[in-house]
């Protein structure tokens, strides 16, 4: 007999460069005067050696921006990388459940994860798309300013190896989510697209500037396995914890599926529109009924 399951979600979009991107590979170049001091990380897929986007640089990317709208909603979140984060002050709590840690984990860290809480959403690789044009590599110069002359540092001149072009397959997945969490994971999609979040390394040189190579193309595939109407998006409520038990494996395993493409669409199926409709989702979420559809889950 198999256990409960819960809803799951698959978005799926392009990014293309609009400027140069440096994701650095963190390899030190001391020997080879040929090769720039900081290179695009790489990999082998496919069997070819390619640039690629890290699912880690991703979810860092998304994870910041994140914080940033939870802020903005007056929902506190705690400083990642410090004594103040979720993490250090799960450390101790080792008596605690899941739902215990979930609840003492503030707003970004139940959707992204600590030390003592499992992520709710996970990217992938970003690999270039296959049908557009191979990324193309070019070299930039910077020179290390001081901060008192306004002159160049001695000895302070890099090169850095950039994508000036490209187009990237992106793969996002999230399961047990609330409907206002993939609201604001859309949100951030938007927010790339209009040039208000950048990737990697140079920012605030101009650097990182990524857009959506089609909106249309967005794509959000959602799995049911309850009886709800499959053409409308759901969030957890008293409703959102599992159908009746499957007796055998069916056919299908995964139940009713359905897709909604192109970012308007998906926007719209969602419903929640303006901010406090949003705030309003995010004050009546049911932390309970999450953990015990995960809890089924994992059964």
């Amino acid at each position: 007999m198999l256990a409960k399951l819960v809803n799951e979600a698959k978005l799926a979009f392009q990014l293309r460069t609009e400027g140069p991107v440096l994701i650095n590979s963190g390899t030190d170049n001391k020997i080879d005067p040929t090769l720039t001091d900081m290179s695009f990380v790489r990999c082998i897929h496919n069997g070819a050696r390619t640039v690629y986007l890290p699912g880690s640089s991703l979810k860092g990317v998304f994870r910041s921006r994140y914080e940033q709208l939870m802020r903005a909603f007056e929902s506190p979140v705690c400083k990642l990388f410090s004594k103040e984060s979720c993490s250090e002050a799960l450390k101790n709590k080792k008596s605690f459940d899941g739902t215990q840690r979930y609840k003492a984990s503030c707003a970004a860290c139940r959707l992204f994860g600590n030390l003592s809480l499992g992520s709710r959403i996970a990217f992938a690789d970003a690999y270039p798309d296959l049908s557009s044009p191979a990324p193309v590599l070019g070299r930039r110069h910077g020179v290390g300013i001081n901060r008192i002359t306004g002159a160049a540092a001695p000895g302070a001149l890099f090169e850095m190896e950039v994508l000036e072009s490209g187009v990237f397959d992106v793969e996002v997945r999230l399961t047990n989510f609330a409907l206002y969490q993939l609201r604001l994971i859309l949100w951030i999609v938007q927010d790339i697209d209009d040039g208000l979040v950048t990737f990697g390394m140079g920012g605030t040189r101009g650097n990182g500037q990524m857009r959506l190579k089609d909106s249309t193309e967005v794509q959000l595939r959602y799995r049911l396995f309850d009886d709800s109407d499959v053409n409308r998006l759901r969030g957890y409520d008293a409703k959102d914890v599992g159908g009746s038990e499957i007796q055998s494996f069916p056919r299908n395993l995964f139940g009713r599926e359905s897709q909604l493409k192109g970012l308007e669409e998906i926007l719209r199926a969602l419903g929640l529109d303006d901010r406090e409709t949003l705030r309003t989702a995010m004050r009546r979420e049911s932390w309970e009924n999450v953990l015990a559809c995960q809890r089924k889950r994992n059964a």
